[in-house]
């Protein structure tokens, strides 16, 4: 038997029949997310809430017609953004996505920015507790903006602040908002340390009135919804990152080195850690100690722009790059000194400044400097993989993202860097398959996401149709 599984992004939505028993994707199919509201300031960026709704009720249509008779509707999404609901799911606001930097603009108290007089009036609350700092993007910061601008409106008693998978579920359904742990501590409101909303935080904003969503850390159904005739029990949503992980089989073991357009580092922690890393909730009581933002396949994308900039510029179509540069890095001599390469190009963890440096005869070509560049990679991931515990006890690095499967050169640099063997994570499409353990557990097939992750761990996961 099958659930439906939809990965809720703000590029595209993906979606997949998924085999719980044979561990197989089927029919995977993706659709454009809707476009961004026209005519905002650029720091801005919001989404009609209800057209979100749509194009998921769609997608999950299309997924009944090739699967009639699912067991359960699993979803994960981006964790940050907001949407402020009623208590039946009914939308307040337009969907806040985490590209929005509107906390940057002047504050008009003349203090800075938003974001600086939100640091300000938190003076004294140990911010620790969230497990996160503050940031653009984060629905503590969307508040905050609405808040002092007086747009939280009249009407913000029994107004739910909600994630974007709580906000689909609860309109498709016409019942109250709940978040999974996973996604409320992404509001960068939640308490870690008591594991509920941070009471101390809340009531020294303007926040007053609003009304808290319950949140739960069990894989549990919140809602029936109803499409095409078909009733279908809905799981609480969870946060992307989370549900990735629980894709690639992460256990205590192993250190966590996803490579996409953006970088993490994780490791699983049972105890809470706060340090210099992030912490997030995981699953069956799991905490995640990750770093993000590590620059990767965006910084690798500019370095590609740049060196198909003439053919691209005299007209010529540029076909087979990456293929050309996997090569070039896999025949590079192991004597030859690579260039530095720093790939700092746009605001990241590692800062806003990149470098391309030791450049000289032997080394000025695409092979050297993309091996540079791998090499710089795997430098950070090392440097912020040891924020991530005092004590690291890894065997494995396990590998998932579409560039590092594709990139072995990369692969051994990595764990040249970190003296340890590795693995890569069972398939590309890492949070289907979380989704995949998700289901299990929603569907009793396993007690805990552990057991369901060991499960899936002993058979290949089949990508049909």
């Amino acid at each position: 038997m099958s659930v439906i599984a939809i990965d809720l992004g703000t590029s595209f939505l993906k979606g997949a029949v998924v085999d719980l028993d044979a561990c197989e994707l089927r029919h995977v199919t993706r659709e454009e997310f809707p476009k961004p509201r026209a005519g905002l300031p650029s720091l801005q960026s919001e989404y009609d809430a209800d057209e979100v709704v749509e194009v998921v009720s769609a997608l999950i249509s299309k997924l009944i017609g090739a699967e009639p008779k699912p067991e359960a509707l699993v979803l994960c999404t981006q964790m940050h953004g907001l949407v402020l609901t009623t208590s039946a799911g009914e939308p307040r606001s337009p969907f806040y996505a985490w590209r929005d930097q509107r906390v940057l603009s002047p504050h008009p108290a003349g203090s800075g920015s938003y974001l600086d007089e939100l640091a300000q009036r938190l003076d004294g609350i140990d911010l620790a507790r969230l497990g996160t700092n503050l940031r653009p993007g984060y629905p503590l910061s969307f508040l905050f903006w609405l808040a002092e601008r007086g747009e939280l409106g009249g009407h913000r008693e029994g107004t739910v602040p909600a994630s974007l998978p709580a906000f689909v579920l609860s309109r498709l359904s016409g019942t109250e908002p709940i978040l999974h742990d996973t996604c409320a501590a992404a509001h960068a409101l939640y308490d870690l340390s008591e594991k509920d909303w941070y009471g101390d935080l809340i009531d020294s904003l303007d926040f007053g009135g609003l009304r808290w969503p319950r949140v739960t850390s069990q894989i549990e159904k919140v809602a029936d919804i109803e499409i095409d005739g078909v009733t279908l029990p809905a799981i609480v949503g969870v946060g992307d990152h989370q549900c990735a992980l629980a894709g690639s089989l992460l256990t205590r073991d192993d250190v966590s080195v996803n490579v996409s357009t953006g970088s993490q580092v994780s490791t699983l922690t049972d105890g809470l850690e706060l340090g210099e890393c992030l912490t997030r909730p995981f699953f069956d009581g799991d905490l995640l100690n990750t770093q993000v933002h590590i620059p990767s396949g965006r910084a690798l994308d500019l370095l590609m722009s740049l060196f198909t900039e003439v053919p691209r510029g005299l007209g010529v179509e540029v076909e087979g790059a990456w293929d050309y540069v996997a090569r070039a890095v896999s025949e590079r001599s192991s004597d030859t000194v690579d260039p530095r390469v720093d790939l700092s190009f746009f605001q990241c963890v590692t800062g806003d400044r990149g470098e391309l440096a030791d450049l000289h005869e032997s080394n000025l070509d695409v092979g050297s400097i993309f091996r540079g560049a791998f090499r710089g990679m795997a430098a950070n991931y090392r440097r912020y993989a040891q924020t991530l515990t005092a004590n690291p006890s890894w065997k494995r690095i396990v590998f998932s993202g579409g560039i590092a499967q594709r990139f072995g050169g990369l692969r051994e640099l990595v764990e040249a860097e970190f003296g340890l063997p590795s693995r890569v994570s069972p398939s590309s499409e890492d949070t289907l398959v979380g989704l995949l353990v998700i289901g299990r557990v929603a569907t009793r097939r396993s007690a805990s996401v552990a057991e369901a992750m060991e499960f899936v761990r002993g058979r290949p996961v089949g990508l049909v149709g």
